[in-house]
C-alpha cells in the first residue's frame, strides 16, 4: 500500500511537473474535456508510465509501488492511477477557482471507477460528489430566494418549502443528470434524496442530524420529476 498521503502527493507532484513538459502533447490531450474519451486515456496512460518510469526506488516504495511486480491488486493501482490524475488535472488548472472541482470531475473521467461487480451498476463517484456541489452553487446563487425558503424550515409552510426546492431541483438535477450515468441510473426518490441531503451539505454538520435529514425528506419529497429533456435535450 501506498505510505502517507501527504508524502505520496510530494512524490507525484514533483513527477507530474516533470512530465508535463517533457510531454506537452500528451498532457494537452489528457486535460482537454472536450476530447474523445479513449484519446484522453491513451495520453494519459503514456503519462502514467513516464511517472512511474521516472521514479527512484524510494519513491516507488513511497507510491507501494513494488519494483519488480508493480501494485499488489487492481484497486491499488488504479488508486495510484487516481493520485496521479489529480496531480495533473490540479497542476493544469492551478489558480482557477474551480480546480478542486475539475480535479474530482476529471480524476473520474481519466480513471473511471468500474461498475459494481454483482449489479452492475455505478457507484456513487467523487465526481458525483463534486457536481452535486457545483450544482447547489449555482442553484444558490441563480434562486437565492427559493433558497432562503428551503433553509427556514421553521417559518415556511412546508407546501411552499417543497415548490422551493422542486425549483432549486431542477437546476441541481439537470446539472447532475449531465455529467453522470449514476444519476441517470436512479430512482427519482433516490436522486431527490441525495439532492436534499447536497443542500443541506453547506449547513455546519452541528446545527443538523440524521433526524432533520428524515424529517425533510418526509415532509418534502417525493416531487414531480422535472421535463429533463426540455432542461437539458442532449439527456434524450
Amino acid at each position: 500500500m501506498a505510505g502517507d498521503n501527504n508524502a505520496v502527493m510530494d512524490v507525484l507532484m514533483r513527477r507530474v511537473g516533470s512530465v508535463r513538459n517533457l510531454m506537452p502533447r500528451d498532457t494537452a490531450v489528457a486535460c482537454d474535456h472536450n476530447a474523445d474519451s479513449k484519446a484522453r486515456w491513451t495520453a494519459f496512460d503514456r503519462l502514467f508510465e513516464s511517472v512511474i518510469e521516472g521514479c527512484k526506488p524510494a519513491e516507488l516504495a513511497t507510491l507501494g509501488w513494488p519494483i519488480e511486480e508493480g501494485p499488489t491488486s487492481d484497486d491499488a493501482l488504479r488508486q495510484l492511477q487516481r493520485q496521479v490524475a489529480m496531480a495533473l488535472i490540479g497542476q493544469h488548472f492551478q489558480g482557477n477557482p474551480d480546480a478542486a472541482f475539475e480535479m474530482m470531475v476529471q480524476a473520474e473521467a481519466l480513471v473511471p471507477t468500474p461498475p459494481d461487480p454483482d449489479t452492475g451498476q455505478m457507484p456513487f463517484t467523487t465526481a458525483d460528489q463534486a457536481v452535486l456541489w457545483l450544482g447547489v452553487k449555482y442553484a444558490r446563487d441563480e434562486f437565492p430566494e427559493e433558497s432562503r425558503i428551503f433553509f427556514r424550515a421553521e417559518s415556511e409552510p412546508v407546501e411552499r418549502r417543497r415548490r422551493a426546492f422542486r425549483t432549486l431541483y431542477a437546476l441541481i438535477g439537470a446539472t447532475w443528470m449531465h455529467e453522470s450515468l449514476k444519476a441517470r441510473q436512479m430512482e427519482p426518490i433516490q436522486r431527490q434524496r441525495l439532492v436534499v441531503l447536497a443542500l443541506m451539505s453547506v449547513v455546519p454538520a452541528d446545527q443538523w442530524n440524521n433526524d432533520d435529514l428524515e424529517r425533510l425528506w418526509s415532509e418534502l419529497l417525493p416531487v414531480d420529476e422535472p421535463k429533463w429533456r426540455e432542461l437539458a435535450p442532449e439527456l434524450g
